[in-house]
């Protein structure tokens, strides 16, 4: 309970959301308790291995992703999109399900002729 506490308070600090009187239990902590300064190291160097998430890109990357934007808008398209995905799919997936659908028609006739035609006797 108390290092979930610590957890929590640590993490609001980091983030700022702290109030005067917090920030006040903060220091306080940090002066007396351990366990609470190890665990406020970890959140600042969690911060600190995150914060590179959220730099803006470099100005090559964002250039070459522009150029290739507007090439895009240059290139033919299919006419039709649609034949140009599902063709494929259709193509490797229909025999599979054809073959499924088969072994399923025949166990029921196999089955339905088992069981509802009187048994000859052998």
């Amino acid at each position: 309970m108390k290092q979930e506490y610590y957890i929590d308070l640590a993490l609001a600090y980091v983030q700022g959301r702290l109030t005067p009187e917090e920030k006040l239990e903060v220091f306080k902590l940090i002066q007396d308790d351990a366990e609470f300064r190890d665990i406020l190291l970890l959140e600042l160097e969690l911060v600190k291995s995150l914060s590179g998430f959220k730099a803006a890109s470099p100005r090559t990357i964002k250039v070459r992703t522009y150029r290739m934007a507007s090439a895009a808008k240059t290139l033919s398209l299919v006419s039709n999109p649609a034949d140009a995905v599902l063709t494929p799919i259709i193509t490797a997936s229909l025999p599979k399900l054809a073959s499924q659908i088969l072994i399923n028609y025949q166990r029921r006739v196999a089955y339905n002729e088992w069981f509802t035609f009187p048994q000859r006797n052998c």
